[in-house]
């Protein structure tokens, strides 16, 4: 029975086992012992383990990237096998991986790690100062609750969702693995006039390859939410507080542009954020690199991602999609969906800490 296995363990063929990655009984040799990406085999005291690259740390046979603050490593926006193992896409180097909650080098963005080279995509990144700001809060939302302080350091936001054109060269460079394709989807295997569309069809384990070949990462949640409220101010969507409208967002009951149900990125100029950034609200879900807690209780004020140890099974998305009405693109609104899935709403943006 798996009652009498002891907390974090399950009875598998009459043995009780965990549920995190076990290296190999091999005692004196690295035979057998394959590492995630971003690490290889060693032996420390006479016994395997991985070795991981600088600014990663092992954790099992995956090394997942350190976040500045304790690692949201994983799979976040880095794409490594992530803690959670989803190796699923690849198992590249975790969405946390990278820096932290994507970025190589940590959420800190110390010892960046640019992996694209000559073939990096032209990204646009926007600097936010950071300050303090209440988090949350939605009366008609449990998940958003408690409402509470948080102060985010200064860090980099992409101003675009990541477009198809971008990670396209991801996908060439056989860093990335292709997106969803069919109804609804962005992507094909040519350039089909929706290279300046936002990615979608992607699960977090992808927007973690991404974010990992470029030396970026996802953002925290509470630094998305912070972007999304102009720099923390006390109002509810990007604009103010005006109800969202065709000019200021894709979301549902709009048109999207090119015959998809998507917009171009930054084509709903009304609804940017005073700081520039686009398309907070609607046109797709964004991923972020926390992992998914029903309230509010425990978070981090830092501004850290909140991820657990070992991973969540669950991760958040943010900002609503093209499905969704006004209440789901509200700036403080969250939504959760398991980092292996890929989805038509599913696309990301990036961030790094600030130099």
């Amino acid at each position: 029975m798996d009652d009498d296995c002891g907390e974090g363990k399950v009875c598998r063929e009459a043995e009780c086992v965990g549920n995190t990655p076990q290296l190999p009984q091999v005692q004196d040799s690295c035979e057998g012992i394959t590492c995630s990406a971003h690490g290889q085999c060693a032996l420390v005291g006479g016994e395997p383990t991985c070795a991981c690259e600088e600014g990663y740390r092992p954790e099992g046979l995956n090394c997942l990237g350190g976040n500045g603050a304790g690692g949201t490593g994983g799979t976040g926006a880095g794409g490594t096998a992530g803690s959670g193992g989803q190796a699923g896409s690849g198992g590249q180097a975790g969405s946390g991986g990278q820096a932290g909650s994507g970025g190589q080098a940590g959420s800190g963005g110390q010892g960046r790690v640019v992996r694209c080279g000559d073939n990096c995509p032209d990204l646009d990144f926007v600097a936010l100062a950071g300050g303090a700001f209440s988090m949350g809060g939605l009366v008609d939302r449990d998940n958003t609750q408690p409402a509470h302080q948080v102060i985010v350091p200064d860090f980099e936001l992409m101003r675009t969702e990541v477009t198809v054109g971008q990670y396209r060269a991801c996908v060439n460079a056989m860093a990335c693995d292709e997106p969803l394709t069919g109804n609804n989807l962005n992507w094909s295997a040519n350039a089909a006039g929706l290279e300046n569309h936002p990615i979608n069809g992607v699960s977090w384990i992808n927007a973690g390859q991404f974010a990992s070949w470029v030396g970026a990462r996802l953002p925290s949640e509470s630094e998305w939410e912070f972007a999304a409220k102009n720099r923390g101010q006390d109002i509810t969507y990007p604009w103010g507080d005006a109800v969202p409208n065709c000019e200021r967002a894709n979301y549902i009951g709009c048109d999207g542009d090119d015959g998809a149900v998507t917009s171009r990125v930054c084509s709903h100029g009304a609804g940017s954020s005073a700081q520039g950034v686009c398309d907070l609200a609607g046109n797709v879900w964004e991923w972020v690199e926390d992992d998914y807690h029903a309230s509010y209780n425990g978070a981090p004020n830092d501004g850290a991602a909140w991820v657990d140890n070992p991973r969540g099974s669950v991760r958040v998305i943010r900002g609503g999609s093209r499905f969704n009405g006004a209440v789901d693109v509200r700036a403080a609104f969250r939504g959760n969906s398991d980092p292996s899935v890929a989805h038509a709403y599913y696309g990301f943006r990036l961030a790094r800490s600030a130099p």
